[in-house]
């Protein structure tokens, strides 16, 4: 690992200029993790399921993120983004869902995958929820590299079925095959 890329890595909170980079990223990623021809998800699914049929869905997604990004009030939800370079190339959006601490989406540009991004993006959104409470996520089933990442924290996988966006689900047909994760609370005496 490069050590000085590590270094240069800064974290900061999302604004809603990040938006169109934290789009890019989350489809770059899905294009380059998601297709599994044994489960039948080609890209063509892939790219319906992010961009509709015409398109349409581009720009309604940009305009999810600006407007989440910017109703963020930082007790109840927040994204931060990596920067590197003045560049985005990460972002991590921790949330309060249903009552639970949930890390809803976590995703590195493919060009920075490996240098430490993902852990500091990870190791922020953990600081802000703190310890006291279990914490959640879920990731596709099949994606055993985030697994085993999210494994390296001490995330178990659980008998618990994943949370669905009931909006998304409306969104599009396609589901990937989904497993949830906890980080079990540190109990502080």
């Amino acid at each position: 690992m490069d050590r000085s890329f590590f270094s240069n890595i800064t974290i900061r909170r999302a604004s809603p200029q990040d938006a169109e980079a934290i789009v890019s990223i989350r489809r770059e990623a899905w294009l380059s993790i998601y297709p599994n021809p044994s489960l039948g998800i080609t890209q063509t699914d892939l790219y319906r399921h992010l961009d509709g049929e015409t398109g349409e869905l581009k720009h309604l997604t940009l305009l999810h993120w600006q407007r989440q990004i910017g109703k963020e009030d930082g007790k109840h939800s927040i994204t931060y983004v990596a920067q590197h370079d003045g560049a985005v190339i990460g972002f991590v959006a921790p949330r309060f869902i249903r009552e639970q601490r949930r890390i809803a989406t976590l995703y590195v540009t493919t060009s920075a995958r490996c240098h430490g991004v993902g852990t500091k993006l990870l190791k922020r959104a953990i600081e802000w929820f703190g310890r006291d409470q279990d914490i959640y996520l879920q990731v596709v089933a099949y994606n055993e590299v985030a697994i085993s990442f999210y494994k390296r924290f001490g995330f178990e996988l659980t008998t618990g079925k994943p949370f669905i966006d009931p909006v998304v689900q409306q969104q599009s047909e396609l589901q990937l095959p989904e497993v949830e994760m906890v980080l079990k609370a540190i109990s502080i005496v």
